[in-house]
């Protein structure tokens, strides 16, 4: 009996990770999008796993914050990236936009901070989201596809504020789901007159639009953003003020913690050695090269802290055995 039970556990350790025709065992990693932060992270981390992992091979993919954790829950995905707020909602359940707790999610580091970020043309005059409901504003709004964290965080936003898609489509706007990139150009050529963006400061798209149609980060009320905070575990951020060309103005927000979550099936020993590969010096120097904010923030000693739920057993491991964890 106990080596049929060995055999099923070996099974379903082994199903956690594709294998190709080549038998090599394939990890595939779920990132944001295409002009964001997060998809070259995970190309320099799927570059890292297939030169030095003998046996393995990784490949990157397009993806979003609440979608790569079901992906990865599911183990159609084996490594994403998401918040930790969204961690803490999907391994505990009943919070929303995950009802039923994912229990394959597991937590292999944290690599930096994130804010939610509306920038808006000062071309339009319009300052607050108050305004934008006091005078029916018929704004055009840029986010991402449903299924990622900017697009679940405007909602919860424009909610507080007593605001849906709806009323924004009735007032005359439109609200386009699309990429980073999409959303510059919209922006940029005039199709759109503001973007949100859940992502580092400053954000390259942002930077990019402000050279040529100066713009500001809508500031969020105080009560507003201690609510939400309490509510779905985000923390209080600022965009200073002068982060880009017309922005006067410090600009309260939310931010989260960015969280990279493995699938709790795939063996201690590859994560462990995943963990090791991302927080050598080596390692640190080609994903904090990304953006400055990761090479600040992303350290052996903060890695494993702010999750929003448990680490796997592989990662913990790494970071007990350089005396980081205790």
């Amino acid at each position: 009996m106990k080596s049929k039970i060995g055999l099923l556990i070996l099974i379903l350790g082994l199903l956690a990770v594709p294998v190709s025709a080549m038998g090599q065992a394939k990890i595939i990693i779920t990132m944001g999008p295409m002009g964001g932060t997060m998809y070259p992270v995970g190309a320099a981390i799927a570059e890292m796993i297939t030169k030095n992992i003998p046996g393995t091979t990784a490949t990157v993919t397009v993806g979003g914050s609440i979608t790569n954790i079901e992906l990865v829950h599911k183990g159609e995905r084996q490594m994403g990236h998401t918040t930790a707020e969204l961690v803490r909602a999907a391994t505990t359940g009943g919070i929303d936009p995950f009802q039923q707790p994912r229990n394959n999610i597991r937590a292999l580091a944290k690599l930096q901070t994130m804010y939610f970020q509306m920038g808006i043309l000062n071309s339009v005059g319009i300052k607050s989201l108050a305004e934008v409901k006091e005078k029916k504003f018929p704004l055009r709004v840029c986010t991402n596809p449903r299924g990622n964290m900017v697009e679940l965080v405007l909602q919860r936003v424009l909610k507080e504020y007593g605001i849906t898609y709806e009323d924004i489509k009735a007032w005359g706007g439109k609200v386009h789901f699309v990429s980073h990139s999409d959303s510059v150009s919209l922006v940029r050529d005039g199709h759109a007159d503001a973007a949100t963006m859940f992502t580092s400061v400053p954000a390259p798209a942002f930077t990019e639009i402000s050279l040529t149609r100066p713009l500001s980060i809508v500031s969020l009320k105080e009560d507003i953003v201690s609510k939400l905070c309490s509510q779905y575990g985000y923390a209080r951020g600022v965009v200073p003020a002068g982060t880009y060309k017309g922005q006067d103005k410090d600009a309260l927000t939310l931010s989260a913690g960015i969280i990279l979550v493995v699938n709790s099936k795939l063996s201690d020993d590859l994560i462990y050695q995943i963990a090791k590969l991302m927080n050598s010096e080596d390692g640190r120097k080609k994903i904090g090269a990304i953006h400055a904010d990761i090479a600040k923030e992303f350290t052996p000693d903060k890695a494993f802290k702010d999750l929003g739920g448990p680490l796997h057993p592989g990662a913990e491991k790494y970071y007990r055995e350089i005396g980081v964890l205790k």
